[in-house]
C-alpha cells in the first residue's frame, strides 16, 4: 500500500548549507528540524530527503564519501529523535569532471526524477505528498509530478530572484513552521488551491503565484483562498513513468553506494522501529543537551591541550638546566657521577616534555 511522503531537501533545508559537504563531520542539523519531522511523522508520512549532490561529478567527494555522509545523516537524525526513511540523491552535473557522472540526467533538480523514483521504489502516494525546500528548483521539481511545495526562506547573501511562475503554499523559517503549513490543509486542497492559482494567471498573462503567506499555525491567516472558490483540475498531472527514463540513486542499507541504473536493490532505508532517546524528552530537549556535551568536550579538550603544554614546557626548560649542570659538572669536577646523574635525570625530563607535547597535539 502506498503512503503519502514529506520530500525534503538537504543543504538548506534540513541541514547546514556547507558548500560541497565533504565530511560527514561538517553536517549541522538545522534549528527546528527534528521538531518538524517527528509532526510529520506522526501525522502518518514518511519522510523522504531527495537532494541534488553534484560535488560527485565535480570530484569533490566519492558516491562512498557521500554514502557515509548520509549514513551520519541518517544516524543523528535518529539520535535527535527523528527519523529519515529514505535518502534519494542525484550526483549528475552535465558540466561535471568526473566523465560518468557528466550527464544530462532527468533526476537532477528541477527534473522531478528522484520524485519518480521515491514513488516507483518505495511506494510513495505523489498525489497526497508535499515537499520542502530553498530553492526554486526544489519547487518546480515536485510541481513536475503534482506535489505541492513550502519554500524555506535563504540567508542573507544567498536569496533567489523572486519566481512568480511557482505557486508555492507558503514560506517558512524551518521545519517546523512548514509543518503548521502542510498540517493545516490537505493534499486535495493544496492542489486544487495551485491549480486555481495557475489558471488566475494563465487568464491574466501573468502567471502569478501567491503571495508568500504566513505559517497558519502560528499567525491564524489561512491559506490563500477565495471564499467559495471551485476546485479546478490540476495543471499538474502525476505523469507515468516513461520508457527508459534514468533512475535516481539512493543510499543502500549497506556500506557502499550504488547506481541504481545498473544495481537492483532497494534504497537506503532506516531499519530501526523505535528511535532511542530519554522517555519523556522532546527532540529540542535531546538536542540542547547534545549541544551542551558537545561544547562541554570542547571546553575539556582546550583545558587539556593548555595545561599539557604547559608542563610540557616546564619539563623541557627543567631537561635544559638538567643538561647544563651536567656539562658544567664534567668541566670543572673531576667526578664524573653528579654528571652523569644529571645526564639521566634530563633525559627523563625531556621524555616528559615529549608526552606531554603529544598529549596536548591529541587534545587539540
Amino acid at each position: 500500500m502506498s503512503q503519502p511522503a514529506i520530500f525534503l531537501d538537504r543543504d538548506g533545508t534540513l541541514i547546514e548549507d556547507a558548500d560541497y559537504l565533504s565530511s560527514p563531520e561538517q553536517i549541522r542539523i538545522l534549528p527546528r528540524a527534528i521538531a518538524g519531522i517527528e509532526r510529520f511523522r506522526a501525522a502518518g508520512y514518511l519522510v523522504v530527503v531527495a537532494t541534488n549532490q553534484s560535488a560527485v561529478a565535480r570530484g569533490l567527494v566519492s558516491e562512498e564519501q557521500l554514502g557515509q555522509i548520509h549514513e551520519r545523516l541518517v544516524e543523528q537524525v535518529e539520535m535527535l529523535g527523528g527519523r529519515l526513511d529514505a535518502v534519494l540523491y542525484c550526483p549528475h552535473l552535465p558540466e561535471g569532471t568526473v566523465g560518468k557522472y557528466a550527464v544530462d540526467c532527468r533526476c537532477r533538480k528541477p527534473r522531478p526524477g528522484l520524485f519518480l523514483r521515491a514513488r516507483d521504489e518505495l511506494g510513495v502516494d505523489l498525489s497526497q505528498s508535499f515537499a520542502i525546500g530553498d530553492a526554486w528548483r526544489d519547487v518546480e521539481a515536485a510541481l513536475a509530478v503534482g506535489v505541492p511545495s513550502v519554500k524555506l526562506a535563504r540567508p542573507k547573501g544567498r536569496e533567489e530572484a523572486a519566481r512568480p511562475d511557482l505557486p508555492i503554499l507558503g514560506e517558512a523559517r524551518d521545519l517546523d513552521e512548514a509543518a503548521d503549513i502542510i498540517l493545516g490543509t490537505t493534499a486535495e486542497d493544496a492542489r486544487q488551491r495551485i491549480a486555481g492559482w495557475a489558471q488566475a494567471g494563465e487568464k491574466t498573462g501573468t502567471r502569478m503565484a501567491p503571495g508568500l503567506n504566513p505559517s497558519p499555525g502560528r499567525s491564524g491567516h489561512p491559506l490563500p483562498r477565495e471564499r467559495g472558490e471551485e476546485a479546478a483540475p490540476s495543471p499538474y498531472p502525476l505523469p507515468s513513468r516513461e520508457r527508459g527514463e534514468e533512475k535516481a540513486t539512493a543510499t543502500p542499507s549497506g556500506k557502499q553506494p550504488f547506481n541504481a541504473a545498473v544495481v537492483k536493490q532497494p534504497p537506503y532505508m532506516t531499519t530501526r522501529d523505535q528511535t532511542t532517546r530519554p522517555a519523556g524528552a522532546s527532540a529540542e530537549s535531546v538536542e540542547t543537551v547534545l549541544t551542551d556535551v558537545r561544547r562541554m568536550l570542547r571546553r575539556q579538550n582546550d583545558e587539556s591541550f593548555g595545561v599539557s603544554r604547559m608542563f610540557g614546557y616546564l619539563a623541557q626548560g627543567l631537561a635544559l638546566c638538567l643538561g647544563i649542570g651536567g656539562t658544567l659538572s664534567v668541566l670543572l669536577s673531576n667526578n664524573p657521577v653528579p654528571a652523569i646523574t644529571l645526564f639521566v635525570a634530563a633525559i627523563f625530563a625531556q621524555l616528559v616534555a615529549l608526552t606531554m607535547f603529544l598529549i596536548s597535539r591529541k587534545s587539540g
